[in-house]
């Protein structure tokens, strides 16, 4: 006869992960000075912060500031539309997205509130996609146009 021998398996035991590194010890003080005749920087410091929320807007300017920000090379990869079309760093969906996709109209049906007039110059963020962006400089000057 042949002898059976039963293992048993144990699973193996999960290990508490180390936490990497620990709070800052002191809170920025002042701003990053940039070089001011790096072409990066002012490609950077030129670059529009558009067709985003207020919220968003504050994080890329921050970027800007403390010399985070970072330009794409290659465009990318639209979330809604998925055509490369989109342009801006940081941003998730592109221009025509931010007032034509599913989840755009939505949301500004729901801040419009019926103003017809209003919705037509309203966007959706075009990084969070979860607020109204913020008025363009050139959309408010066609607005003064038009009221005049």
């Amino acid at each position: 006869r042949a002898a059976t021998t039963t293992t048993t398996r144990t699973m193996p035991q999960k290990t508490a992960k180390k936490k990497k590194g620990h709070a800052p010890a002191h809170q920025n003080a002042f701003a990053y000075k940039h070089n001011p005749k790096s072409k990066l920087t002012q490609k950077i410091l030129e670059s529009p912060n558009i067709h985003v929320c207020r919220r968003c807007h504050e994080k890329v300017e921050w970027r800007k500031q403390y010399r985070k920000y970072k330009p794409r090379t290659q465009p990318g990869k639209c979330n809604e539309c998925q055509r490369r079309n989109v342009l801006a760093a940081y941003h998730t969906i592109c221009t025509k997205c931010t007032t034509e996709s599913k989840k755009a109209k939505a949301l500004i049906r729901e801040k419009a509130d019926d103003d017809d007039d209003a919705a037509a110059y309203l966007r959706a963020c075009a990084i969070c996609v979860k607020e109204i962006a913020l008025p363009d400089p050139e959309d408010e000057d066609e607005e003064d146009l038009i009221k005049s």
